[in-house]
C-alpha cells in the first residue's frame, strides 16, 4: 500500500488509523496517537498524512510528496493534504515565511559562536591551520573570511 503497509497482513486496518483522530477547533483533523522526533503524526512507523492520503485517495506516485495546506504536522484531514514534489514544498515553505531565518549561534547547525567568528576574521596563519584550531572545515573559514558566511557578524 505505497510504502503504507501496516504490520502482520500487510494491510492497513482503516478503523485502527481513525481511532487515533480528533477534530481540532481549527478545523484539522489531529492526529492523537504516536509522534517522529520531527513532530510529525506517526503510524506503524508511517507518516500518518502519507496514510490518510493512501486510505482516502490512493497510491502517492512515485518522486511527490504529501503537503499539508494547513501546516500543521499533525494535521490527517485528506483535504488538508496535496501531492508535490520537493520544490513544491520549499516553495509553499517561503511563500508561507516557514524557513529557518536562525542566524549565527542561533542556527541549529552553528559550530562557532559571534566572538569565536571575530576572532577568525583577526586571526593570522594559513586557513586550513585556523580549521584545525577551531574544528571546522578550511571553506568554513574561507567563507568566514570573505564575509559569505556570519555576514551579520
Amino acid at each position: 500500500m505505497d510504502g503504507v503497509e501496516s504490520r502482520g497482513d500487510g494491510k492497513v486496518k482503516p478503523q485502527n488509523f481513525w481511532t487515533k483522530v480528533s477534530v481540532s477547533e481549527n478545523g484539522c483533523w489531529q492526529w492523537t496517537g504516536c509522534r517522529f522526533a520531527t513532530g510529525y503524526a506517526q503510524f506503524h512507523n508511517k507518516r500518518a498524512h502519507r496514510v490518510s492520503w493512501v486510505l482516502e485517495r490512493g497510491r502517492i506516485p512515485d518522486g511527490l510528496f504529501v503537503l499539508h495546506h494547513c501546516d500543521n504536522k499533525l494535521c490527517v484531514r485528506p483535504d488538508h493534504l496535496f501531492l508535490g514534489t520537493q520544490l513544491d514544498n520549499i516553495k509553499d515553505m517561503f511563500s508561507k515565511g516557514r524557513e529557518n531565518k536562525a542566524k549565527g549561534e542561533n542556527h541549529g547547525h552553528a559550530k562557532l559562536s559571534e566572538s569565536l567568528v571575530k576572532g577568525i576574521r583577526a586571526s593570522c596563519g594559513t586557513h586550513q591551520e585556523i580549521a584545525n584550531r577551531h574544528n571546522v572545515s578550511r571553506s568554513t573559514i574561507s567563507l568566514i573570511k570573505s564575509g559569505a558566511r556570519w555576514n551579520h557578524v
